[in-house]
């Protein structure tokens, strides 16, 4: 397994490694002894994990990606399909790293399937370097009373594209999605994120935000789509974003599209800089111009990191943040 890799093991997860879209030989052999009882692995086309009907995972499961080498142009998307039984509860972390892609792009495609009183949470960590190009989708189903939350962090990657079709397709299910972009230099960054409510009692909570400095470039286009026969619908789409440099751009496109009339549902885009006024006062506390802007900027992106629960991956996550800002290592430990 890659330098990489290892270093990103995290304490108190069940961790299975991919090089290359194969499952890295210190697993092969050891999976019966590794996978939590009720969960099961098959390799024959793509990546599937299985969680059977009420398995309650007392650990993470983290399924670290890595790709050693450029994708050649042609390659095969990386399929993943991840089924969680009806009553199941459990906690996946899915991470990418290293080089993802050339100038063709890699892709990555996943589905998952929640049934019905089965809970999920979900991260999805992508930092692959800044040479690669990624275009990544997933496609989620949710049931009767099921509950799905899913944390999207986008830190790498040269060019990236990220994808999530999402439908609520059972009464009483409900989604929550965080996402968090942080992009520098000459990175490029999409977040497309599309739910689509198709029974009646659902509800949504989506919130994505976005950081660009240098002359970086992201774009969020958000849309909810509620059918006609979706009562009782609740739903909120929240997208800010926070400018560092008058050379970045944002574009923001969230979107409601509503076919039923017993909902309740909002949406919103904020896009801005930071406030001089906190600077200054930061300043006259002592902090010097980039430990000011970095505590600043953690604070904006604390609201999407804190609610990562599984708190190894929550206290990485944080580093990594203050890592790539100017000034960060400075409060590193004040944040």
């Amino acid at each position: 397994m890659s330098q990489i890799n290892r270093c990103f093991e995290l304490p108190g997860a069940t961790h299975l490694a991919f090089n290359n879209g194969s499952l890295s030989a210190e697993h092969q052999g050891e999976l019966g002894s590794i996978l939590p009882e009720g969960v099961s692995l098959d390799l024959d086309q793509g990546i599937e994990l299985r969680l059977g009907e009420g398995v309650e995972l007392d650990r993470p499961i983290h399924l670290a990606y890595h790709n050693s080498a450029a994708v050649s142009p042609g390659s095969p998307a990386l399929e993943t399909r991840i089924i969680v039984g009806p009553g199941s509860r459990g906690t996946l972390i899915e991470s990418s790293s290293g080089l993802c892609g050339n100038a063709q792009g890699a892709a990555q495609h996943s589905v998952l399937q929640l049934g019905e009183d089965a809970a999920l949470d979900h991260v999805k960590l992508q930092r692959e370097e800044l040479s690669s190009i990624q275009r990544a989708s997933s496609k989620v189903s949710a049931r009767a009373r099921s509950n799905y939350r899913s944390h999207e962090i986008n830190i790498g990657g040269g060019e990236t594209r990220r994808q999530l079709d999402l439908t609520l397709c059972g009464e009483g299910a409900r989604c929550e999605l965080a996402g968090l972009n942080l992009a520098f230099g000459r990175q490029r960054m999409e977040s497309r994120v599309r739910v689509t409510h198709a029974a009646a009692g659902c509800a949504t909570d989506e919130l994505y935000k976005i950081i660009v400095g240098d002359d970086a470039r992201a774009l969020f286009d958000g849309l909810i789509l509620v059918e006609t026969d979706s009562q009782l619908t609740r739903a909120h789409q929240s997208n800010r974003n926070l400018l560092l440099s008058d050379r970045a751009r944002i574009t923001s496109m969230p979107r409601l599209e509503i076919y039923a009339d017993d909902v309740r549902c909002s949406h919103g885009s904020t896009t801005g800089e930071l406030d001089a006024e906190q600077l200054f006062y930061l300043r006259t506390r002592g902090f010097t111009p980039d430990a000011a802007r970095a505590l600043l900027v953690h604070a904006f992106a604390s609201e999407i990191l804190e609610g990562v629960e599984f708190t190894p991956l929550r206290e990485w996550l944080t580093g990594e943040v203050l890592r790539r800002l100017p000034g960060g290592e400075l409060i590193g430990e004040a944040a």
